[in-house]
């Protein structure tokens, strides 16, 4: 597969480095990428394990769990975005209800067709003035979000994040809301980011509505799926598991629709 870009990047000694490229798309690599998911651990322990498994390369090097955790949030958003579009690009749906006159509507999607913002010009780390003292703040990475206190509430999660990303790290308590806001505003302009958020009108008032979309949809899907069509694989070619999760996705669902179109014609035959 051909060599890609992330919107951010890692500096390999001193260099920037955005290159990445995923493995090939394949039985194996899917289930790899589901028992990873389904592994104990924060959502970010669950990205980088699914990441490290989907990435042949990644910063020209050969990716490990501890790169793929350095990797800044909205990197790995994008990565695991472009990991969706791999699977499955195919339209998405979903269902809101207007803010405005309260009417249920859908809306659908394509993964590949959302915006994607580059990192900024002071990217990964910019320096602030903070009540007078002099600070470097830098994005946040995938380690940083799996060493967050779960035992916190989510306001006290985001304090404790902000104040590690800075140095000298402050007492948080010190920061006031004017403070958090200049910091919130530094980190945006650099960050790399995917859109997490599409607005939708409401087909019956016109209202434009905000829907929060997931980064991390692709965290949720089961193997079973796939089980069901090793078996059915299986069942009807008797091919072994290795042999059908070594088989190229495409290939893999050519097989059940030809499987799929020959139990219809039976069953029309039987019906005559």
């Amino acid at each position: 597969m051909k060599l890609q870009l992330l919107p951010g990047g890692l500096f390999i000694e001193g260099t920037l480095r955005q290159d990445y490229r995923f493995n090939p798309l394949n039985g194996a690599l899917e289930l790899s990428l589901e028992e990873a998911a389904a592994e104990d651990g924060c959502t970010a322990d669950k990205v980088t394990a699914v990441l490290a498994c989907a990435l042949a390369s990644l910063a020209g090097q050969e990716p490990d769990r501890l790169l793929v955790a350095s990797l800044v949030v909205g990197d790995r958003q994008f990565l695991m975005r472009q990991l969706s579009v791999l699977l499955d690009d195919s339209q998405r749906w979903l269902s809101a209800r207007c803010s405005d006159c309260d009417a249920v509507f859908d809306l659908n999607y394509r993964p590949s067709s959302l915006p994607i913002k580059s990192a900024g010009q002071d990217f990964p780390e910019s320096a602030v003035q903070i009540n007078g003292t002099s600070y470097r703040l830098r994005l946040p990475t995938g380690a940083d979000q799996s060493n967050l206190d779960p035992r916190k509430s989510s306001e006290e999660q985001q304090l404790q994040l902000l104040a590690s990303l800075l140095n000298p790290i402050p007492d948080v308590s010190t920061l006031s809301p004017q403070d958090i806001e200049i910091l919130d505003q530094t980190l945006e302009s650099m960050a790399p980011e995917v859109a997490l958020q599409l607005l939708a009108p409401c087909p019956h008032c016109q209202m434009e509505n905000t829907l929060d979309l997931d980064p991390y949809q692709s965290l949720d899907s089961s193997p079973d799926a796939l089980l069901s069509e090793i078996h059915r694989l299986a069942s009807s070619y008797h091919w072994s598991q290795q042999e059908i999760l070594d088989l190229p996705r495409r290939r893999r669902q050519h097989y059940l629709q030809l499987i799929e179109s020959n139990r219809n014609s039976h069953t029309m035959e039987a019906g005559h």
